[in-house]
């Protein structure tokens, strides 16, 4: 962009590899009204295209999000505690309405774009958080659009084919596979400078620490470092490389010094943001429950090359939609599955580098030079692909970066970016309206390629009558309670990342949350710890131990999700009727009821040690409660684990009663240590009462059912052994 604001046909335009003139930055600082003219297009187009692919043509509809179901449920609330102010960068977050008595702990699990996560809170102010959410997809694809677009007119590209990429690039299937459940990994707006600063580190002649190159890559580089993290994992290797190439050809001190600063700076900045976490690590300790990653995720997330180029099952055009759906059909490692796809005009530009990289190698000239974009993406696939570089950091241990295949948005910007610097090279000799056509129809079928504009009606109908019932149903919770009241939730399930359990999706159980304004729930908190895993214990009480334990600590209501239990609640619910709380509220579909509870005042907290949740391992095969008792039944020999979380050996006492339905002999050890064995008789129930000295970490009560001496016996269907009665594990003083 010249500073006169000229015809850019008549300055030839550059590649992101190459310098851009002096004095671009200032231009960027002084937009031509034209400029601005084609920004505002640019916003009112991506602005269309948004509402039109999601059907948001009504203030009702704005208020309705996009996506009520799993994942998006999480990122909304999210925005709902940062607009409640419990949520701050480089802090430790405590959300004081979840994760009741104690305050929900947000600090084991990696919380990314945290920053961004303020800003959407702010705009839930005054919109709200369900029309914050939708006005937030929306930022996504039009930052992403916007940043497109200037780093293309900064490198002197013509106007067209930069508006051309840029909605491409906003609308890339990858930012709208990721949609409102994934909106934090939809903001890739970072992408275009990030590259920018990399091809000026390798390959630049004027930056310089001081002068506005430098302060500009400094600054991109701060922002990555509090943004993405996967983004920001592939942008300090990208920075890497590109000092690697800049030492192999020029070694221009500035450029070595500048991008060496902007990988610190980078990285200084992802410290500051999650400081919070780190301190919360380090005052109290590490939790490997917190979160959870194994190495087959990293296959299982991979990249694959041919979701790269096959169309998704939810393509507009019913045979490269058959396409996919044939794939779906076919594959066995089930990860984000079609996420990476790039589209058609992106295809286009990597056939494009290919043709023009293999020329430039057999050119006498160009010899062993090729396109730097063609070995960015090499490596980009060499690392991401299942079985690559990934995959080897994941066997070595780093598992953090599990998800590979959204580097595929990286790809993304590398081809549109060459294909806008190319079209607009080709076109710079022919009329101006030949050139506006061609962008036009690119533009037009590139986004029918890789926008789904599926039927919206039922879809939003569905979550207009789940916010209806929620809504109305909290409201009579509200009017119920007294303010601050705390409500139990059960059946207690793990946050993050927890799977369904019947037919209560993930996340459900945070939708009350989001419609309250005055209540807490004990739902939401970082497992792993003391101060959450509790509940596992309490959940697993009989309905009188769990009615006095849950008013002694100050509860108000028993909120049992229905669609959880087999029964739907029903023997939980009549089980409590008989202990004396017969009072409920029930919402219109019948999937949850509150228990009215007596809360104890003043209320305790639980203490400490009080409740030790332990996990069966293998899973037993059966579970009953009623007033009085909880019974687990095993099918075979099993153990229960419990984690000691304390640095140094402790005592812990384990009480249950032992019962049966056919004779057996029956060991218990405990950490390999044999306690007690003996016979087991039918209706003759055994009390086992242990103090057992715990160790740091996972702590095993193994117990062999006797089964060489009595099978298993079928029971309703179900192959049942041994019956553990009110298991306990309590720290002994």
């Amino acid at each position: 962009m010249s500073a006169r604001h000229g015809p850019e046909s008549k300055s030839a335009p550059i590649s992101p590899e190459t310098e851009p003139a002096p004095g671009a930055f200032a231009c960027l600082n002084r937009l031509a009204r034209a400029e601005w003219r084609r920004l505002v297009a640019l916003l009112a187009v991506s602005t269309l295209v948004f509402v039109w692919s999601h059907a948001l043509t009504t203030p009702d509809r704005w208020g309705t999000p996009v996506n009520y179901e799993g994942d998006a449920v999480q990122i909304l609330t999210w925005i709902k505690a940062a607009s409640e102010g419990d949520y701050y960068p480089g802090l430790p977050v405590r959300i004081d309405r979840l994760g009741a008595p104690f305050g929900a702990n947000w600090n084991d699990f990696p919380m990314y774009e945290k920053c961004l996560t303020v800003l959407l809170g702010l705009l839930a102010l005054p919109l709200g958080v369900f029309a914050a959410g939708n006005a937030a997809v929306l930022l996504a694809h039009v930052s992403a659009a916007m940043s497109f677009y200037l780093v293309c007119r900064f490198l002197r590209h013509r106007w067209e084919w930069s508006f051309a990429g840029a909605l491409l690039f906003g609308f890339a299937h990858y930012n709208c596979w990721r949609g409102l459940q994934h909106l934090l990994l939809a903001f890739t707006w970072t992408l275009p400078p990030a590259l920018l600063c990399c091809a000026i580190v390798a390959k630049g002649s004027r930056a310089r620490p001081g002068n506005s190159s430098g302060r500009f890559c400094l600054a991109i580089a701060c922002v990555m470092g509090v943004s993405n993290p996967y983004n920001l994992y592939m942008y300090l290797q990208l920075m890497t490389f590109a000092l690697l190439a800049q030492w192999l050809s020029a070694r221009r001190p500035d450029n070595l010094r500048i991008g060496v600063m902007s990988l610190g700076a980078a990285i200084g900045s992802f410290v500051i943001v999650n400081a919070g976490t780190f301190i919360y690590r380090f005052q109290h300790g590490a939790n490997p429950a917190g979160i959870v990653r194994n190495y087959y995720e990293s296959e299982q997330y991979g990249l694959k090359l041919l979701e790269c180029v096959l169309p998704p099952a939810t393509h507009n055009l019913s045979l490269l939609a058959d396409l996919g759906q044939a794939y779906g059909g076919l594959h066995k490692i089930t990860g984000e599955v079609h996420s990476p796809y790039l589209g058609m005009a992106a295809l286009c530009g990597l056939a494009w580098l290919i043709v023009e990289s293999v020329a430039r190698m057999s050119s006498a000239r160009h010899r062993a030079k090729p396109a730097p974009q063609l070995a960015q993406i090499a490596w980009i696939q060499a690392y991401a692909s299942i079985g690559g570089v990934n995959c080897l950091a994941a066997f070595g241990g780093l598992l953090l970066f599990r998800a590979s295949n959204r580097f595929s948005i990286y790809i993304s910007a590398l081809l549109l970016m060459f294909l806008a610097a190319r079209l607009s090279r080709w076109t710079r000799r022919r009329p101006r309206k030949h050139s506006l056509a061609l962008a036009a129809a690119l533009t037009l079928v590139g986004l029918w390629d890789q926008v789904p504009f599926p039927e919206r009606e039922p879809e939003i109908a569905r979550h207009q009558a789940r916010l209806k019932e929620d809504r109305q149903f909290i409201a009579r919770l509200e009017s119920a309670l007294p303010e601050h009241s705390m409500i139990f939730q059960v059946p207690v399930v793990s946050f993050p990342e927890a799977a369904p359990i019947e037919g209560l999706e993930p996340y459900e159980l945070l939708r009350p949350y989001l419609h309250s304004t005055r209540l807490r729930f004990s739902h939401g908190s970082n497992r792993g710890r003391w101060q959450e895993d509790w509940q596992l214990v309490l959940e697993n009480a009989s309905a009188k131990e769990l009615v006095d334990q849950l008013e002694r600590f100050g509860f108000a209501g028993l909120l049992i999700h229905r669609n959880a239990f087999s029964d739907r609640g029903a023997s939980l619910i009549s089980h409590l009727k008989r202990v004396g709380r017969t009072q409920s509220i029930t919402d219109a579909s019948g999937n949850r009821t509150l228990i009215l509870l007596q809360p104890q005042s003043p209320a305790a907290l639980p203490a400490p040690g009080e409740f030790t949740p332990f996990k069966a391992e293998p899973e037993l095969a059966r579970w009953d409660r009623n007033e009085a008792a909880a019974r687990f039944w095993s099918a075979g020999d099993f153990s229960l684990a419990y984690e000691i979380s304390e640095p140094k050996a402790g005592r812990h006492r384990f009480i249950c009663e032992l019962e049966t339905l056919s004779h057996r002999n029956v060991q218990i050890r405990h950490n390999g240590q044999v306690l007690v064995e003996g016979p087991l008789e039918p209706g003759a129930p055994v009390e086992i009462d242990f103090i057992l000295q715990s160790e740091p970490g996972t702590n095993r009560i193994e117990v062999n059912a006797g089964l060489a001496d009595s099978p298993a016996t079928l029971f309703e269907g179900v192959a049942l052994a041994v019956g553990v009665v009110n298991p306990e594990i309590r720290k002994v003083p």
